[in-house]
């Protein structure tokens, strides 16, 4: 590297890595050019930064110049993501998933929590948004009457202030969930898989699930049915949002990107 450091462009070069646990079946690409980056990483970059603990750790593992590694959390925009004051007062709940139709993403688990949901007569909506959606037969579902797709594209601020309880199933890959904090800014009750940071970012504010275990989701989801009173009330909401805007605020993340920066 020492050889080949003054043959390089003089010019900063900061890379973003923000991946965790990466599965070799089906991302065994992604795997060699890790690889590869990992090599070139003592002579390209003059920072890497993660935006999860769990990422950077991971990293920490392979063959990755550690001594260049910072950490940035991602930061949500509290001017766009607001909480609407649009009360349930129903019966109902309104469920909603804003994930892109994946296997890492696991939507079938979400499914079969919420069959067994319908088997119990609870009444639900399901709000569903993410690239691939429209493509999935929800006609085979027992409750596909009780499905709402919005357009990909749609306001998320609006998609988030029309439920109740936001849940992301996914099994793998994530590293910091930016639907945590969009969802959890519009004032929403969170249920997530322990992947990436989820259950640090969460802390009171949401609960964990475990991977791939539709009757886990189901009975978390029954949980959230009996606390729905505390986890819908405003104080409750407001005070989610100002654990978000302390912790996880676009603007700290832009100051400490702009420090790492300079």
């Amino acid at each position: 590297t020492i050889f080949m450091k003054p043959f390089l462009p003089k010019r900063k070069i900061i890379w973003n890595i923000r991946s965790t646990n990466l599965s070799l079946n089906k991302n065994f690409f992604t795997i060699i050019v890790r690889t590869i980056n990992s090599l070139f990483s003592y002579i390209v970059p003059n920072k890497i930064i993660f935006c999860s603990n769990e990422s950077l750790d991971i990293h920490k593992k392979y063959l990755f110049n550690k001594n260049i590694f910072y950490l940035i959390h991602n930061g949500v925009d509290l001017d766009y993501y607001k909480i609407l004051n649009k009360n349930n007062n129903s019966d109902c709940i309104n469920i909603g998933c804003n994930a892109r139709y994946h296997p890492m993403k696991d939507h079938l688990t979400l499914f079969k929590a919420l069959s067994l949901l319908k088997k119990k007569n609870i009444i639900f909506k399901l709000h569903l948004i993410g690239e691939g959606i429209n493509d999935i037969n929800f006609k085979q579902l027992d409750f596909f009457e009780d499905i709402i797709i919005y357009k990909l594209g749609s306001d998320t601020n609006d998609f988030f202030n029309q439920i109740d309880l936001h849940i992301l199933p996914s099994i793998y890959g994530e590293s910091f969930s930016n639907v945590l904090l969009e969802s959890m800014s519009c004032g929403v009750f969170n249920l997530a898989t322990d992947v990436g940071n989820n259950k640090k970012i969460l802390q009171n504010y949401g609960k964990i699930f475990k991977i791939k275990d539709s009757n886990d989701l189901y009975l978390k989801i029954l949980d959230y049915k009996i606390s729905r009173k505390t986890y819908s009330s405003m104080e409750f909401k407001q005070n989610q949002r100002n654990y978000i805007f302390k912790n996880f605020s676009l603007k700290n993340m832009l100051i400490n990107y702009n420090n790492i920066w300079s």
